[in-house]
């Protein structure tokens, strides 16, 4: 972990220390669920990417208790449990964690014990009955209105669970909620190995081998630009698709972008009615991939979920692909570009693709690369 974060990492914890200690590891299972209630082989990536932390902790014999997040919960009294609340029942299960408990256990080939609140004197009760090498997970965090606010008295309770905690949502780490910064006020806290892989990743990304391509694309402007702009300084073109592709030609109009900012061929995008870049526009992007060495992508071309639409973000894709071939180094990003590149490049996701890195974090991502202080990184500094 490089000196400029200064962070306390798990593997710079004594083995030793681990061994029957409660861990509260905070990981990111937001995943797609389908109506059988059970998670595809293709949706699972956020939960692997996890799993090398669990494993970490399950060597060292610790007691592993799993904090996680699914979905936006509609903040209604009913979903939502309080912490004065002794009984509590969660009439609408499309957000519980139960299917993710029950993947877990299929892909380490052991049983999770899974809890359906996360305060409370059941998930007091079955965190003191924990043996080492034992493994639960509590139910979703955002069924608490508190864990949103970061509200202190729920961090504590949380906290009270475990004697360790370990931060392994990079992805999440761009909002300040209880699980995520509040916690660390309780316990020793120190970054997991997927926090620490995916720091490493974001600060190699600043510091691009050149040529460097950045491509942005997806909906909220709002969200992309700060990314655009700071990236425009340090890359040396930033690509740019999608609606936000649409919002700066619109606002454009009368001024002008930096000059290493690529906008899609506007006959294409016409053509397109604005839900694609097209064809024409890959193959005017095409020669700022010819000798690449730093490639970062982060949101798709367009609406590649209807079949009309897909040109765009199939053909960036390519371009990535064959760039990667010759020795670019790569980092993708946010959860539809992953979507992307399961659906049309699969073999990508591949561990034996030597500098294909895949980042769990969409906005996390896009507001470290901005240059903007993370919470969930903050709250680990020593």
């Amino acid at each position: 972990m490089p000196n400029s974060f200064n962070l306390k990492t798990l593997s710079g914890i004594p083995l030793k220390s681990l061994k029957n200690q409660r861990v509260l590891l905070r990981a990111d299972f937001n995943v797609p669920v389908g109506k059988n209630g059970k998670i595809g082989g293709n949706e699972d990536w956020r939960i692997k990417a996890a799993l090398p932390t669990i494993k970490y902790l399950l060597k060292q014999k610790a007691k592993i208790i799993l904090l996680a997040h699914l979905g936006r919960p509609k903040v209604s009294r009913k979903f939502i449990k309080s912490i004065k609340s002794k009984v509590h029942k969660v009439e609408d299960l499309e957000y519980s964690l139960k299917p993710v408990a029950n993947r877990i256990g299929e892909l380490l080939k052991s049983k999770i014990k899974f809890i359906d609140e996360c305060i409370g004197d059941k998930a007091r009760k079955a965190a003191d009955e924990m043996k080492s090498g034992e493994i639960i997970l509590l139910e979703n965090l955002r069924f608490y209105k508190e864990e949103e606010e970061n509200n202190e008295k729920f961090a504590e309770e949380l906290a009270k669970l475990g004697e360790i905690y370990i931060n392994d949502a990079f992805s999440d780490s761009h909002r300040s909620h209880a699980s995520i910064v509040g916690i660390t006020k309780y316990l020793p806290s120190y970054a997991g190995l997927l926090m620490e892989k995916e720091i490493e990743m974001m600060q190699a990304a600043i510091k691009p081998g050149h040529p460097a391509v950045a491509i942005i694309g997806g909906a909220k402007l709002e969200t992309k630009s700060p990314a655009v702009i700071a990236l425009a300084k340090i890359y040396d073109y930033i690509l740019v698709g999608g609606m936000i592709a649409n919002e700066i030609i619109k606002r454009s109009r009368g001024c002008s972008v930096d000059s290493n900012v690529i906008l899609p061929d506007k006959d294409a995008l016409l053509k397109e009615e604005g839900h694609d870049i097209g064809l024409a526009s890959i193959k005017k992007f095409t020669n700022y991939f010819i000798n690449a060495k730093t490639i970062l992508w982060n949101g798709p071309m367009g609406m590649f979920e209807n079949s009309k639409y897909q040109s765009g973000t199939k053909g960036i894709l390519m371009l990535i692909k064959s760039a990667h071939k010759k020795g670019a180094i790569v980092l993708v990003g946010g959860g539809e570009t992953i979507y992307a590149l399961r659906k049309f490049a699969p073999k990508l996701m591949n561990k034996k693709n030597k500098g294909f890195n895949i980042s769990t974090g969409g906005g996390a991502m896009l507001e470290f690369l901005a240059g903007k202080d993370l919470p969930g990184i903050e709250a680990l500094k020593k």
